[in-house]
This record gives structure tokens, sequence and C-alpha cells, in this order.
């Protein structure tokens, strides 16, 4: 099959053809808002073409943080392995073929300081045929409750989950957090242009408690014109911005 064109970073560069989800604002929004302060080991969660795992390897190229990413689709999961190889910082990227469930054993119980996903979210609506778009996009393979639990087993005390949801989502997610032992600590709603309504929001918890911080990021002022607080989140990313 051939390869589509690649998605060029300034730093990376990225092929997505063999993976259910493509490239999206999600997940760049994701790997460019995750808090990495203090994290020296990190687990990116149904990694993709791995993305957002790049993205945490190049903002913490000061701390030499080790990223893992597991990844459950076997071709999404050589393609990420792929990138990560061709990529600045092969010595610090793994991916693991695997799934979640097997993933966290109690071996590596405590272990990660931040764990990060954009995970799928269609859970009412007829799953794809296609085998890597229903894995990618519906929560047949990842259900939320799945995610928050074996996110909790796998960080350590002072460690963080940050996830990417739909704006739907937020409430029923901080409220299954919250009895799974998780605090909220920031929420940011993203609106598309200032007209329009939330779509989508970035959500980090934690398990210790604080006064959650609730913010706002438009993506554009109008189409096609990026908003300054994108591009200040964005800038060491987009070519655009280089």
């Amino acid at each position: 099959m051939a390869s589509s064109s690649p998605f060029r970073f300034q730093r990376f560069t990225v092929l997505d053809d063999q993976c259910g989800m493509k490239i999206g604002t999600d997940a760049v929004l994701l790997g460019a808002w995750a808090n990495v302060n203090d994290c020296s080991r990190i687990l990116d969660i149904g990694t993709g073409c791995g993305i957002i795992a790049l993205m945490l390897a190049q903002r913490t190229e000061d701390s030499s943080a080790n990223i893992e990413a597991i990844e459950i689709e076997r071709e999404a999961a050589e393609q990420s392995r792929v990138n990560f190889a061709n990529s600045p910082w092969p010595d610090r990227l793994t991916v693991h073929p695997t799934s979640l469930k097997d993933f966290a054993t109690d071996q590596r119980k405590g272990q990660y300081d931040l764990c990060v996903c954009n995970p799928p979210y269609f859970d009412d609506s007829t799953p794809s045929t296609k085998p890597k778009t229903r894995i990618a996009r519906h929560t047949t393979e990842l259900t939320r409750i799945h995610l928050l639990a074996s996110s909790n087993h796998l960080l350590t005390e002072n460690g963080m989950l940050c996830i990417v949801l739909p704006m739907k989502q937020t409430d029923s997610t901080i409220t299954l957090a919250r009895q799974l032992g998780f605090h909220l600590h920031e929420k940011t709603l993203v609106r598309p242009l200032p007209s329009q309504d939330h779509k989508r929001t970035l959500l980090s918890f934690g398990l210790t408690k604080q006064a959650p911080q609730i913010n706002e990021l438009c993506i554009e002022n109008r189409r096609h014109e990026f908003s300054k607080q994108y591009e200040l989140l964005t800038h060491k990313f987009h070519l655009r911005f280089a």
C-alpha cells in the first residue's frame, strides 16, 4: 500500500496512513497542553501514529523524560515505532503493541508521572465495520471507566492523567473520575471560533486534591486565522509558526 504524504512539524515528521485515527486538532491540542513539569516517565495510551508521544518528547528534551506508548492495533503500533525511530528522540520513545488491560499489570503499578490519552469517544453510535476505525474511534476496546481505573493504577502518588474529550462527555467523565479516586486539576474549554459553542474539553486529573483551574481556548479568530492563544500553545510545532 502506498504511503500518504507525511505530516511535517518543525522538529519531526509523522506518517499516519496505517492508523484508524488520523492526525487532528485534538491530538495536537493535548500534546501541547498536557503538563509535563517534573515528569520523568510518561505513558501515551492508544498512541496511534505516535503524534502525542512525539510532541511530549520534544517538550521534555531538557529533562530527558522516558516516553512509552501503547497501541492495540498492530499496524498502527508499527507505524508509531517507525515514526519514533525517525524522530530526533529514538532512544527516549518506546511503543508496546498491546492493550491497556494487558499493560496495566501489578509490576507497573505507580510507575508513571503522566498518562495522556486522546481516547475513542463514540459510545452511542453504530461501530464502524472497519477494524482500525472501530478500535480508534469507538469505545469497544477502551471505555472511559477502564481508562480511568487503569491510569489510577499506573500513576505515581503525584501523577496526572490528561485527556481530550467532546464537550458532551465532560461532566460525566469528571463525575466518573471522582468516583475512581481522581480530583480535577484543570479544565480547558475549547471552541473552534468565537461565535461557536465549546466543542472539546482538555482535562487534567490528579490523585491529590487541589482547587481546579478552569479556562478557555479559542482556536481561530475567523476561518483560517489562528488565534494568539492557539499560536502561543502550539508555536513550537506547527510549521506555519516557525
